[in-house]
C-alpha cells in the first residue's frame, strides 16, 4: 500500500513540479532523451540501493529514509521526465 501512495504522490509532485517550473524543461528533445536515459538506470537499481541502506533490522527510520530520501524523489525525476517526453511525442491539435 505505500508503494501506491508513494508511486500517486511521487506523480502529483511531478506534475506541481512542471506546471509551476515550466521553464525548466529542456529545449530539445535530444536532452530529454539524455534526462531519460539517465534517470532508468537509477531506478532499475534502486531495489538493490533501498535494500543496501534498510538492512534486514525491523528499525524504521533507515526505512523512512529510504523511502522518502531515495525512493521518492527518484520516483519524482522519472515521472517529470516522463511528462516531458509526453510533451515532446504529443501530436499538434492544429496539424492535420
Amino acid at each position: 500500500m505505500l508503494t501506491v501512495a508513494v508511486t500517486v504522490g511521487a506523480a502529483a509532485i511531478a506534475l506541481w513540479l512542471d506546471t509551476r517550473f515550466a521553464g525548466l524543461a529542456p529545449d530539445t528533445m535530444t536532452v530529454t532523451l539524455l534526462h531519460l536515459l539517465c534517470s532508468m538506470p537509477f531506478l532499475m537499481s534502486l531495489p538493490r540501493l533501498l535494500v543496501a541502506v534498510t538492512g534486514n533490522g525491523d528499525a524504521a527510520a533507515p526505512k523512512f529514509a529510504a523511502v522518502f530520501l531515495l525512493l521518492l524523489p527518484s520516483m519524482t525525476y522519472v515521472w517529470v521526465v516522463s511528462i516531458w517526453m509526453l510533451k515532446w511525442v504529443k501530436p499538434n491539435p492544429g496539424v492535420r
